[in-house]
């Protein structure tokens, strides 16, 4: 008996292995498939991944010598790798491509130019240039990116990777639109404990300055308000709550269009659910009587009852 238990306990601990290694296996399919579909296919998740890329590399370049620098190498990556994970030859990836990508080129260029040429180191006529390009390709870049969410009415993960990125866009021209406030009036906005003004020359530190507004436009689109910057001119007053209102509405927009998404896609499963449980049921099912081994059987039976009988 002890030799029977001793094998039985062997084989359900065998058998447990086995399954244990099974979903083990399946688990990490399941992990490298979901890998597979976000970060190769998913033509969002660039995008992005980018964006994010942007938000931690651009206030670490404050203190730096070469920031400039690096900025331009990074925006020089990211005007090319942003359209080319948005291909697709529609309407839209074209317009990112012929009309935008020049525009943000030529900013490009105008972050590198001032420190080798001084003859163009004006601030102002460096500044808005660089601005205003920026500002186009992130709006064409939103106008995409807002196309393919209300048009596309395919419901998936990549339609979150898309808000997202519509959010994270939308708070970056806020802050250029902020720039461009504080360029054409000098002290539109305070800031606790810090200046605008370089010390040594009296001159903007204008990348200082393009950080600071920038994480001032995500606190101001998220409502969440700390108080360390503060418009104190009425134009930039009136920006700011506008982009408070514009904050809230593109969160209740984006939310309500995902889920009317869900609901059609969930109404047209059903639809098709049910179509196709109607057409099962109109194909006609053959009885017994009509059956091709039914005859086979029923002249067998016929021959052994004949054989009985005459025996």
């Amino acid at each position: 008996m002890s030799t029977i238990n001793n094998n039985t306990q062997a084989e359900a601990s065998y058998i447990l292995s086995e399954e244990s290694s099974s979903n083990k296996n399946s688990l990490l399919h399941g992990l490298y498939c979901l890998v597979q579909k976000t970060c190769v296919n998913d033509r969002f998740f660039w995008v992005l991944l980018n964006l994010l890329l942007l938000a931690i590399i651009f206030p670490s370049m404050d203190h730096s010598s070469s920031g400039d620098d690096i900025l331009a190498l990074f925006f020089s990556f990211f005007l090319f790798s942003v359209p080319y994970s948005l291909r697709n030859n529609d309407e839209g990836t074209k317009f990112i491509y012929f009309f935008s990508l020049p525009f943000c080129l030529i900013g490009c260029a105008l972050l590198i130019l001032p420190d080798n040429l001084p003859g163009l180191a004006h601030p102002k006529w460096v500044m808005l240039p660089r601005m205003i390009s920026h500002m186009v390709f992130f709006f064409s870049l939103a106008f995409y990116l807002f196309r393919e969410l209300w048009l596309d009415k395919a419901i998936g993960f990549d339609k979150i990777i898309g808000g997202c990125c519509l959010y994270l866009i939308v708070g970056t021209i806020w802050a250029y639109v902020y720039g461009m406030v504080e360029e054409f009036s000098p002290g539109s906005f305070a800031v606790a404990n810090m200046k605008f003004l370089d010390d040594e020359d009296g001159t903007y530190n204008h990348h200082v300055r393009s950080s600071v507004l920038l994480y001032f436009s995500f606190i101001t689109l998220t409502t969440v308000g700390f108080g360390d910057v503060t418009p104190l001119a009425p134009i930039a007053r009136t920006i700011v709550w506008l982009e408070a209102v514009f904050g809230q509405f593109l969160v209740t927009v984006l939310l309500a269009r995902l889920v009317s998404l869900y609901l059609d896609y969930s109404k047209d499963q059903t639809k098709a659910i049910k179509s196709l449980e109607e057409k099962v049921e109109d194909i006609p099912i053959p009885s017994e009587k009509y059956h091709p081994r039914h005859k086979a059987y029923q002249t067998a039976d016929e021959d052994t009852n004949f054989e009985r009988n005459a025996a």
